[in-house]
């Protein structure tokens, strides 16, 4: 009888906790810069303006849960020359005859990037959450001639303050990740692979890593305000920001800033 009163008061709970609990989908647009300075791949500082869209779910209650998902493509130029080309040019045939090509060393769309952000929060106080967060994104630039590729998956405790004012909310949300995996192409050939001509998997298995805060250092934030309209459907805006910096096998740093409009169906 008493554990059957026990399961009672937790069923009891858990359908108090799931109706205060309130769902929302919603799109994400958004434009964002970012300078790129990896020394594996270019003594120059690259410059990327990116075009973000996505999609949103957040669950608000005493436990917050927030889920996002977004792709970005965009330019990546070297900052100090922007665009530029190559001309190449054949060896003469036997007939005198030469072709020749011009090659544009980052073409338009020369940046990739995609992003998969989950978050947990509990309610430790009026107005503050704390929580894990975990992180996975992908990033695809020209540099050179050549083509970084950086890959992260990582997990941080996450901190979250809301505040409503007027018919909205202005929330502040901060990251830091203290535990990461890894990927980025080192361009060397590994004697002991048994295809070096693999390079997908010669990347893969010499260029991971896991890794904590004292290599890769990533502070993530964001802030932003979202409006509450009467027929209950919200619009707001996001600037976000974050810093990267890995060491492995040789640095790279990231800077990402941007704003991203927001609205909930």
């Amino acid at each position: 009888m008493k554990k059957l009163i026990v399961i009672i008061c937790l069923l009891s709970v858990a359908f108090a906790t799931q109706a205060q609990k309130e769902n929302r989908i919603g799109i994400t647009a958004g434009w964002q810069e970012g300078y790129i300075g990896d020394q594996h791949l270019s003594s120059l500082l690259y410059k990327s303006d990116v075009l973000n869209l996505g999609g949103i779910y957040q669950s608000r209650g005493d436990f917050f849960f927030e889920a996002v998902l977004q792709v970005g493509i965009g330019t990546n130029q070297a900052n100090r020359f922007g665009k530029r080309q190559v001309h190449y040019t054949e060896k003469p045939d036997i007939y005198g005859e030469q072709d020749s090509e011009v090659i544009a060393v980052n073409p338009f769309f020369s940046r990739l990037n995609a992003q998969l952000s989950l978050r947990g929060l509990f309610q430790v106080a009026d107005n503050h959450q704390l929580g894990l967060a975990f992180r996975t994104k992908y990033v695809m630039a020209g540099i050179s001639g050549d083509l970084l590729q950086y890959a992260q998956v990582d997990i941080a405790p996450s901190y979250q303050y809301t505040y409503g004012i007027f018919d909205g909310q202005i929330e502040v949300a901060a990251e830091l990740p203290l535990l990461s995996a890894v990927v980025r192409p080192n361009f060397a050939l590994d004697p002991s692979l048994s295809d070096e001509t693999n390079y997908f998997k010669g990347y893969v298995r010499t260029g991971s890593a896991i890794t904590s805060i004292n290599e890769l250092i990533n502070p993530r934030v964001r802030v932003g305000y979202v409006h509450t309209f009467r027929n209950g459907k919200e619009l707001g805006a996001y600037f976000n920001i974050q810093w990267t910096s890995y060491s492995e096998p040789r640095p790279i740093r990231m800077l990402d800033y941007g704003i991203d409009a927001v609205y909930f169906f």
